[in-house]
């Protein structure tokens, strides 16, 4: 009876999800990543974007990347124009420079969430991960997407600890990413949300795609099968 009991515990331990196992998962389907560069009169800036959206035109392909708005923001908070540069770093041998009208941010400061916009004809292996508006309840699983410190793509398996309709708070530090402001929040179905905040042993803090939707829609570019509508609108 002992052997027997003590088979059925090695059975139901081997089913239960490790963070390394989850993590594993999330790598298979992580989104495409740039690192960003804003450099401005308020001095220099360093996160992570992520690629949402791909239209392709005759002068060659824009790629649509998502990003914090903090990035973009002088020390009181409010939104400044870029005046001097912002670089999108894709890998070693792709990098990209942003004319400063290709950079949307919504001034009020509620939606922290900004749009890089780049034209290039020498396309790198991306895709776009769709957007989703209903974010995971509390308790349940994500993950975070981000660069390590050798420089590779990496993730973060986390849960909700706390979910509001403008953010959402993680249970773990972020210490495995580097420059982790703009790095995507996302689940099987795509990325829900943009790290806001993510100091070293503290826990990441997440803005909601939900509440950025009216801004995203109005310059994103709309696309065949994708899935930016939320699950409760597709049930």
């Amino acid at each position: 009876m002992a052997r027997g009991a003590r088979l059925v515990f090695i059975l139901a331990a081997a089913l239960i999800p490790t963070p390394e196992r989850t993590a594993a998962q999330g790598e298979t389907t992580a989104p495409s990543l740039a690192t960003v560069r804003v450099v401005s009169d308020a001095g220099e800036m360093h996160g992570t974007a992520v690629m949402v959206r791909r239209e392709d035109t005759q002068s060659g392909v824009k790629l649509y990347f998502l990003t914090s708005a903090r990035l973009f923001r002088g020390p009181d908070g409010n939104y400044q124009r870029i005046s001097k540069s912002v670089t999108l770093r894709i890998d070693r041998t792709h990098e990209l420079d942003l004319n400063c009208n290709d950079v949307f941010a919504d001034g009020s400061g509620l939606v922290d969430v900004a749009i890089l916009r780049v034209t290039t004809t020498d396309v790198p292996a991306l895709h776009s991960t769709p957007l989703v508006y209903d974010p995971p309840r509390a308790g349940t699983a994500f993950w975070l997407s981000g660069i390590d410190r050798a420089g590779a793509a990496t993730t973060v398996s986390e849960h909700v600890r706390f979910a509001s309709t403008l953010l959402m708070v993680g249970e773990r530090d972020t210490s495995p990413l580097v420059d982790c402001l703009g790095a995507p929040a996302f689940t099987a179905d795509g990325v829900f949300g943009i790290v806001r905040e993510c100091e070293s042993h503290r826990s990441p803090v997440i803005s909601l795609l939900a509440l950025a939707r009216s801004f995203l829609e109005r310059h994103l570019p709309s696309a065949v099968g994708s899935a930016t509508a939320s699950r409760t609108e597709r049930r």
